[in-house]
């Protein structure tokens, strides 16, 4: 699998990339690339930042709503968000939305 390492830049805006299909599956959310051939489960706060990656939200934007979901500091959930979306990018799943 191709593996990319595009530096994260927490305010540019994400979107899902278009050779990526989802399935919910209970409390995870699975991510097929069908370019890849090669599936993707995430858990936890990771299916609301894959929603919020859709919506063409920034990183900082995700991490505030989800510190506001737990009802932590961002300082709590600001490395996880960091490093989900970083290894969303690396994996070709996302990219930069160019609007």
């Amino acid at each position: 699998m191709r593996s990319r390492h595009t530096k994260l830049d927490e305010s540019v805006q994400l979107r899902a990339a278009q050779h990526v299909v989802t399935a919910s599956h209970g409390n995870s959310l699975v991510l097929l690339d069908l370019v890849g051939m090669r599936y993707f489960t995430v858990t936890g706060a990771g299916p609301a930042i894959w929603s919020m990656l859709c919506d063409g939200s920034s990183v900082t934007n995700m991490t505030n709503a989800i510190a506001n979901h737990y009802q932590v500091d961002t300082s709590q959930v600001q490395g996880d968000v960091e490093q989900i979306v970083q290894d969303l990018l690396n994996h070709g799943l996302v990219k930069p939305n160019s609007r």
